[in-house]
């Protein structure tokens, strides 16, 4: 159907306000009357819905400028009733469409990476005529009433406080560190793997109405059965399958969906780690599909979950299931009894609750040692899980994963700014501008808050403690 436009001419014979026209009539103003464009090349359809009016879009594949086009074809602003359009894009046009869009958000993170100055950038300004060089410790907003301007602080060694910086001010310059080409392919990977999202429902549309074969499974899938040391498996060498859609296939055979989330750790080509953090299923299923297309990325998994991508420029990436906290404790002995009702089972009693409590502590505790060597927390990769702390722990100890220590945090917070300085005590960051504030600090815009650890809390009071150690002596 592609779009259909009503081009406001009128047939004889056909009435637009009657419902008793002949097949005949309706057949000449259709033929005559309507217009259709873009027959097959329909990829998405979206309404702007406005105060008082819509307005109806439709994205299309414009094969004269070979890219894609949005064109309004209906509104309720004056009568277009008539007009519609629906999804109709072929898999030739599905294909051209995700190659465009793909370049062209591709260039535009590219130069957002080029313009755009991030923390632990290298930065340079003009202080009074002298050049300074610091490193960006604050990114924020200026406090501009008409537009918003990013607002950059540099930490230049041997000053007080921040030199601050407009993005629009000419004396600011900034490096960009250069970006690996792992890194390159990982970009536009993530901008494939969203236009194909945005395109689901044409490329949906496209199977069924003209179903293609399925193309056979890349010789790069392995499915090994046989475990490593670690008690992983191969089951893939990455290569690029987004064409055929085998990246999403690889990551669904490794990641287990069923899993409540997944925490997800790893290090970088440069040796830099990637913090620990939680992430959906769905998430942690693009993860995998964007490592699987990096050519010669081993593909491991344990058949539970648990999946390790290592790339051959060093960057290795791991997933780890997170499991709903009943999945995790089982069953209970006594529900698993025949002939005991659920209403003549005792409930423990406090000191039996705690007693038990401290017994698992305490297992846990042994557990991490046993495995590893190393106290409860310190390794952030173990932290909430119960069925591979002891796999990954083996993992730690035979140096598959490196070990990344789960730095200890204090309650002191030091708040910098305008030239003054303040040490503030609180959990949270909230906490601590009270404290801040008993201590009569004024707080405004420009202040930087930063939670101290505590080697930097013992390095920061041992000069005072060590005066007040030799006056006492004294």
């Amino acid at each position: 159907m592609g779009i259909t436009i009503c081009n406001g001419k009128r047939v004889e014979g056909y009435d637009p306000n009657s419902g008793s026209n002949s097949e005949a009539a309706v057949a000449a103003h259709n033929a005559e009357c309507h217009e259709r464009t873009y027959e097959g090349a329909v990829l998405r359809l979206r309404e702007r819905n406005g105060y008082d009016d819509s307005d109806f879009y439709a994205l299309v594949w414009d094969e004269e400028q070979q890219r894609v086009r949005e064109i309004q074809y209906a509104t309720t602003r004056g009568w277009t009733y008539h007009n519609g359009a629906s999804i109709d894009a072929t898999h030739e046009v599905i294909a051209k469409a995700v190659a465009q869009m793909t370049e062209a958000r591709f260039a535009l993170v590219q130069e957002d990476y080029a313009q755009t100055p991030r923390k632990e950038y290298t930065a340079r300004a003009t202080v009074k005529g002298a050049a300074v060089e610091g490193v960006i410790a604050w990114v924020g907003k200026s406090r501009n009433r008409y537009i918003d301007i990013a607002r950059y602080g540099i930490k230049v060694e041997g000053r007080k406080g921040y030199v601050f910086r407009d993005a629009t001010d000419d004396d600011f310059e900034f490096d960009v560190p250069p970006v690996s080409e792992a890194d390159m392919i990982t970009w536009r990977s993530n901008c494939e793997h969203n236009v194909r999202a945005e395109l689901a429902q044409a490329q949906a549309i496209a199977d069924q109405r003209d179903p293609r074969p399925a193309a056979p499974a890349p010789g790069t899938i392995v499915d090994a059965q046989e475990e490593d040391e670690t008690g992983m498996r191969l089951y893939a060498v990455g290569e690029s399958f987004c064409e055929d859609g085998w990246a999403q296939q690889v990551a669904a055979a490794v990641v287990d969906e069923s899993a409540a989330e997944y925490t997800v750790m790893g290090h970088r080509a440069d040796g830099s780690k990637m913090p620990a953090r939680e992430v959906t299923v769905f998430r942690a299923l693009g993860m995998v599909a964007r490592w699987v297309e990096n050519d010669g990325a081993q593909v491991c998994h344990d058949g539970r979950g648990v999946v390790r991508i290592v790339r051959e420029d060093g960057a290795r990436l791991m997933l780890a299931p997170v499991r709903p906290q009943e999945a995790a404790q089982g069953p209970q002995e006594d529900a698993e009894r025949p002939g005991v009702a659920e209403e003549t089972q005792e409930a423990p009693t406090g000191a039996e609750t705690a007693e038990g409590g401290a017994q698992e502590a305490q297992g846990a505790e042994e557990r991490h040692d046993m495995v590893s060597g190393l106290p409860m927390g310190q390794m952030a990769c173990l932290c909430g899980l119960t069925d591979v702390d002891a796999l990954l722990g083996h993992w730690v100890a035979t140096g598959v994963l490196p070990v990344v220590p789960l730095v200890e945090m204090s309650g002191v917070w030091r708040i910098t700014g305008r030239g003054a300085e303040v040490y503030a005590e609180g959990a949270t960051q909230a906490e601590a501008w009270a404290d801040a504030a008993r201590q009569g600090f004024e707080r405004d815009y420009f202040h930087a808050i930063t939670h101290l650890s505590m080697a930097e809390l013992e390095a920061l009071t041992a000069p005072q403690e060590a005066a007040v150690e030799g006056e006492r002596v004294a």
